[in-house]
């Protein structure tokens, strides 16, 4: 008679590991979604036209500091929302002179009608941005 004989595997198959490593990326995946910090970052032309287009709808004037969007209205300028912007370091004002950007200043106005304070703006990094 024959016997059978049983062979014990020393190792792990393929599949075997795949498996594992598909969820060890899906967990730590899953981890890093979890555990970083979120950005919201709008960028500084995308809030310029959502407030020009504003000052439209509502007639008031807008300006942009280094911290925060204001709005001119029953005579004072008010905070409408803080907005870090502290990357602009200079503007091309309307007589196409380069002016440097002050900390409690502001360096554009949005008037209705989409008349703009500011041609450029320079940023820190090098990169200008053009409105029309």
């Amino acid at each position: 008679m024959r016997t059978l004989i049983a062979h014990l595997s020393k190792g792990y198959t393929l599949l075997e590991i795949v498996i594992v490593l598909t969820i060890l990326s899906l967990a730590s995946t899953g981890f890093y979604l979890l555990l970083r910090e979120p950005n919201f970052d709008e960028s500084i032309k995308d809030k310029v036209l959502f407030y020009q287009d504003l000052s439209i709808y509502t007639g008031h004037l807008y300006a942009f500091s280094h911290d925060s969007v204001n709005i001119y209205k029953n005579g004072n300028w008010t905070i409408v929302e803080n907005f870090n912007s502290s990357y602009v370091e200079s503007y091309l004002d309307t007589n196409n002179k380069r002016q440097v950007v002050d900390n409690d200043s502001f360096y554009l106005i949005i008037s209705p009608g989409y008349e703009i304070s500011s041609n450029e703006l320079y940023l820190s990094n090098g990169e200008k941005i053009e409105f029309n």
